[in-house]
């Protein structure tokens, strides 16, 4: 199951997801050792909306060039968003 990903400045959509890690595909550049912090999205957890899930972590790997790159993802800390009623 793909999640989206939130970014500060675009998004993304996850390949891989664990505790510790998530590697997503996007169209912003990223540096290795560069600090993130990126917001998961659970659609379908809650009927009242989409409940996020905010991870801070490194990015450890950077697939790619042109286009499409696969960004790998430590996670080093999270915690949930409550879903917001719209």
């Amino acid at each position: 199951m793909a999640l989206s990903v939130e970014l500060e400045n675009g998004k993304g959509i996850t390949r891989d997801v664990s505790p510790d890690g998530v590697f997503f595909l996007t169209d912003l550049a990223f540096s290795i050792d560069t600090p993130i912090t990126l917001w998961l999205v659970l659609d379908r957890v809650d009927p009242v909306g989409p409940l996020r899930v905010r991870c801070q972590g490194r990015v450890v790997r950077v697939e790619g060039n042109d286009g499409v790159r696969g960004v790998a993802v430590a996670i080093t800390a999270h915690d949930l968003e409550p879903a917001v009623e719209h």
